[in-house]
C-alpha cells in the first residue's frame, strides 16, 4: 500500500452557513474549532438537556468542559435542523452498548484539544480525530494494538506519528461505526485498507490531515457523496424554537 494514499492533505472544507442538509446518498463531516465558539455561544442552559448540564460542571478541566459544551451544542443544532425540530426538545435513545441513537439518522462525535467532528449519515458511520504528538511514546502500544503488518508500516514510514495516529483513528472510528467501541483485540481490527469488513459488514475508511489534527471516518453506505464543513458561528444557523 503507498503510504501517501493513507490520508488525504488537501481535503477542501467548506464554511457551513445554512445549507439544507439531506443525508440521502449524502454524508456530512462538521470540524468546529472549539475556542472560537465557545464566547459565542450564550443560551446553551436552552438548548442543552439538565444532564448535559450537569455533566458539564462535573468536567474539571475548563478545556474539557468547553470541548463537551459546544461539542453538544452543535450536535443538537444540526440535528434540529435536519429534523426541523427544536435543538432543545431532541431525546436521544441509546443502543448497542450505550451509542446515542435517533431514528432515521446516524450520528457520531469525536474531539481533541481544540477541536470537535460530527457526522451525519442515513448509515452508521464513526468518527474520530487525534492531535498527531510528535513525541508521544506509543512503542507499547504497538505491540498491544496493532498487527505484525501495521507495525512493519508503521515503523518504515517517513512520518512515523503521522501514520500512528492516522491508523489508530482509523481503529477506533471503525469500532464506533459498529457500536463496538473500544475492544480487547485492536489487532485485528483491520485499519490499512480503504475497504474492509467488520461483523459481516462492509466498511470504506477515509483519512485527512487537518491542521495538527488527523480525521478518519468509517462508513457503511461507500457510494454516498461526502461533504465536508467547517462550522463556524453555530447560534446563528438555526432558530431555537421558543
Amino acid at each position: 500500500m503507498d503510504k501517501d494514499l493513507l490520508y488525504e492533505n488537501h481535503v477542501e472544507w467548506i464554511p457551513y452557513s445554512k445549507q439544507q442538509l439531506s443525508v440521502a446518498g449524502a454524508d456530512h463531516i462538521f470540524i468546529i474549532d472549539i475556542s472560537s465558539e465557545f464566547e459565542k455561544i450564550t443560551d446553551y442552559n436552552s438548548v442543552l438537556s439538565q444532564q448535559e448540564i450537569a455533566k458539564a460542571a462535573r468536567f474539571f478541566k475548563q478545556e474539557d468542559k468547553q470541548n463537551y459544551l459546544v461539542r453538544r451544542y452543535a450536535l443538537r443544532m444540526l440535528l434540529g435542523a435536519y429534523l426541523r425540530q427544536s435543538p432543545a426538545e431532541i431525546r436521544f435513545h441509546q443502543s448497542a452498548n450505550r451509542k446515542p441513537s435517533l431514528p432515521g439518522i446516524n450520528f457520531n462525535t469525536s474531539h481533541t484539544s481544540n477541536f470537535a467532528v460530527i457526522a451525519l449519515s442515513e448509515s452508521p458511520i464513526g468518527i474520530d480525530i487525534e492531535k498527531v504528538h510528535p513525541d508521544f511514546q506509543f512503542s507499547d502500544l504497538l505491540n498491544q494494538c496493532f498487527s505484525p503488518e501495521e507495525i512493519t508500516y508503521v515503523n518504515s514510514s517517513s512520518d512515523v506519528p503521522m501514520i500512528f495516529f492516522t491508523l489508530w483513528t482509523r481503529k477506533e472510528a471503525l469500532l464506533k461505526a459498529t457500536g463496538e467501541g473500544i475492544v480487547d483485540n485492536l489487532q485485528q481490527v483491520s485499519a490499512m485498507e480503504v475497504h474492509t469488513e467488520r461483523n459481516n459488514f462492509n466498511y470504506q475508511l477515509h483519512s485527512m490531515h487537518y491542521d495538527s489534527t488527523i480525521v478518519s471516518i468509517a462508513r457503511s453506505k461507500n457510494e454516498a457523496h461526502m461533504n465536508y464543513w467547517r462550522l463556524n458561528n453555530i447560534p446563528s444557523f438555526y432558530q431555537t424554537k421558543r
